[in-house]
């Protein structure tokens, strides 16, 4: 797993165990001890991660049931985006920067008795993050003319987590979610900012059969699956814009 944001955690968790020593040359024995503890634990599970991902990540050339992008039978399948992968890691980054950021000023939060909690808190938010990294990187979209599934795919198992069948579903969009924010420049007025965009299944009742992170990896795999969207529904792709 090659990515840029990856190794800023790494390097999060370095700088902790660095500060760590600045507070123990202070004789402040409790948050040097908390520094090192975070830092090591970062160390240690971004180690683990890596290490489980080298060893369980399926490429999409090597899958046995299919070949380049066009399984067997027609399948195509998909992976989430690098793009998704990093916006979760640069979460774990924030979550790191903000726990070592309060124990190393803890009057940040007015008393330590506030800071170091919300430190603590905050570094609870790593492991599940990186849990999300994890499934993101063994997830498989795989999409034929009968359906579509959302599998997690390793050399030891593979389950599927989100099934649709083309047969249920109703209408198909492609959903812009943007945000009204104010101006850096002048308060007063109002910019829209792009926010995400997702493709959506919907059934018979209106309700989300599946809905999926626009874009989806690799390309050509996923653009042969828009364009076999229409033939496998009868049902062209809607595009709707939703703003809050």
């Amino acid at each position: 797993m090659k990515n840029l944001v990856f190794v800023l955690v790494l390097v999060c968790g370095v700088v902790a165990m660095v500060l760590s020593y600045f507070k123990f040359a202070q004789h402040l024995w409790f948050p040097a001890l908390l520094l090192f503890v975070m830092g090591a634990a970062v160390l240690f599970m971004c180690v683990w991660l890596l290490r489980f991902l080298q060893s369980q990540e399926i490429p999409i050339e090597a899958d046995p049931s299919v070949s380049a992008v066009v399984g067997q039978g027609g399948m195509i399948v998909m992976k989430t985006s690098e793009r998704e992968i990093s916006d979760t890691l640069f979460w774990v980054v924030g979550c790191i920067y903000g726990a070592v950021w309060f124990v190393y000023y803890p009057d940040t939060l007015w008393r330590w008795w506030i800071s170091y909690p919300s430190a603590l808190l905050l570094m609870m938010l790593v492991p599940i993050l990186l849990f999300v990294v994890m499934g993101q990187n063994l997830e498989r979209i795989v999409a034929d003319s009968d359906g579509i599934e959302v599998r997690t795919v390793s050399r030891s198992i593979t389950t599927v987590n989100q099934k649709a069948v083309w047969r249920d579903v109703d209408a198909v969009k492609m959903i812009e979610y943007w945000s009204q924010q104010p101006n850096s420049s002048d308060n007063s007025q109002l910019h829209s900012k792009f926010i995400k965009k997702e493709l959506v299944l919907l059934g018979r009742d209106g309700k989300k059969l599946l809905q999926l992170a626009d874009p989806l990896d690799p390309p050509q795999a996923y653009q042969r699956f828009l364009d076999s969207i229409p033939v496998w529904t009868k049902l062209a792709i809607q595009n709707e814009l939703v703003e809050s």
